[in-house]
């Protein structure tokens, strides 16, 4: 009788603590999911939310996270009311670095300057993190503290992750200002995903200079070549881009001549800091392609990638390239036309550095599998604005045939696209076959020009 009753007592105690431990779990779940409820749900009223969270609170007063939600809540209507509720998430989780940082920002509202200093200090501490160190130096500025804001914002991109890179720097060049001394001392030159997104924000906001020095300064160890590539293309597009959209004989504005002098100044130097860091990414590894020379095209022979810029570029994605036969001719470009294309057709071109005032002989060779009398295949040289500054008809004979024609630079003029359409000859039907083209070479105009093709090809081996 007595051994039935101990275990009738041990079964009754063991069923209490369960029931206990279930009512806990039960009670601690409603609260994670009041709470869980009013952080997803975007329409809730603040009434409604405020009671869903006094009901978790009541569910589980020992958990601190109602609490600072809470607060939160209450921060900017009843700052008074949100300071006791994340005094109290602080008393229950101490190393918190979110309870810290709230309160701080309640301070903050409340106008204790110290106090909320204190408390982003401790968050920073607890924490450690990109977020902390964030926020500390976004209340820095606030306070006109501009030594805080640039060493807890140096913290902060030190440890940022590769998603919160971008608001950071944003952060960092509107409240900061990107042609401060400290812009280069807070970005680390070791974390390369920031300095390249800090190349690409302020390259998109126009500031180039602050971009440049950022570049001059990256390191780019073999894993993370792509992405110094992605950055020194879009800095060197940056710097091409305001050479044509600044210059007035490119936009079309009229000036005095002082303005225009300044004006061609500064896309010359423009045009010039855009090739030297493209020969630098060339000289480095980061890229397969040819060095930008002055009046010269870069890559005659397609042997390299088409990145555009002052690479080629393709407008169709058809064109196929041909491997050499002869490795000193180059590769070949075939275009297949199916005598359904429209009347004009874009098929690649590229961005060519010049002397304004120079002359210069463009010339490449072509052919087709079947002779054409009329292809209708150009190669124009042109403006930014598309207007024609010379251009020249390939002939479509069934061998190699060389196609040139001398180029005169007007004043003013520094750089000049090389583009490969088909318009379909007046009077004539569209073409259809496949013509194919090779070593597109662009030197100086030799003064005779019956001199003109040995010229080129001496040019060539030089290319």
């Amino acid at each position: 009788m007595a051994r039935r009753f101990i275990t009738w007592t041990i079964a009754a105690c063991l069923t209490a603590i369960l029931l206990w431990f279930a009512e806990g779990a039960i009670r601690t779940w409603k609260a994670a999911a009041l709470v869980a409820h009013v952080q997803a749900s975007n329409r809730i009223s603040a009434r409604s939310a405020e009671q869903q969270l006094r009901q978790a609170r009541h569910l589980r007063p020992d958990l601190s996270q109602p609490w600072r939600i809470s607060a939160r809540l209450a921060e900017f209507q009843h700052p008074l009311r949100a300071h006791r509720y994340i005094r109290q998430a602080i008393r229950l989780s101490p190393h918190n670095w979110r309870n810290w940082h709230t309160l701080g920002m309640i301070d903050y509202q409340l106008q204790r300057i110290a106090a909320a200093q204190h408390a982003l200090h401790m968050a920073a501490v607890y924490n450690n993190g990109f977020a902390a160190h964030f926020a500390a130096a976004n209340l820095a500025f606030i306070l006109h503290d501009p030594a805080m804001f640039w060493r807890e914002m140096k913290t902060a991109l030190r440890i940022a992750p590769a998603f919160d890179v971008n608001p950071a720097l944003q952060d960092l060049v509107r409240l900061g200002g990107s042609h401060s001394r400290h812009l280069l001392a807070v970005l680390p030159p070791h974390r390369t995903r920031i300095a390249a997104a800090a190349i690409h924000y302020l390259v998109q906001t126009g500031q180039l200079h602050a971009a440049q020095r950022i570049w001059n300064r990256m390191t780019c160890p073999a894993y993370r070549r792509k992405i110094c590539r992605q950055a020194s293309l879009i800095l060197i597009r940056g710097w091409r881009d305001f050479a044509l959209a600044g210059h007035p004989a490119v936009a079309g504005t009229a000036g005095s001549k002082s303005r225009h002098s300044r004006a061609d100044r500064q896309a010359a130097a423009a045009l010039f800091q855009s090739a030297r860091d493209w020969n630098t990414i060339v000289r480095r590894a980061w890229m397969r392609a040819g060095a930008v020379h002055w009046g010269r095209i870069t890559d005659g022979r397609f042997r390299h990638p088409w990145v555009g810029i002052y690479g080629w570029h393709s407008y169709q994605p058809a064109v196929r390239i041909l491997p050499a036969r002869i490795a000193e001719l180059g590769n070949e470009l075939e275009f297949t036309f199916s005598g359904e294309q429209a009347s004009q057709v874009p098929l690649f071109r590229q961005w060519v550095i010049v002397h304004a005032h120079a002359d210069y002989t463009l010339a490449f060779q072509s052919r087709a599998r079947q002779a054409v009398s009329k292809s209708g295949i150009l190669a124009r040289i042109q403006d930014a604005h598309g207007k024609s500054i010379a251009r020249v008809t390939a002939r479509l004979g069934t061998s190699w045939t060389w196609n040139y024609c001398t180029i005169h630079i007007p004043a003013r003029i520094f750089i000049v696209k090389v583009a490969v359409i088909y318009r379909r000859p007046h009077g004539h039907s569209l073409f259809r076959g496949t013509a194919l083209i090779r070593r597109f070479i662009m030197t100086a105009a030799p003064e005779n020009k019956a001199h003109a093709l040995s010229g080129i090809t001496n040019a060539n081996h030089a290319q």
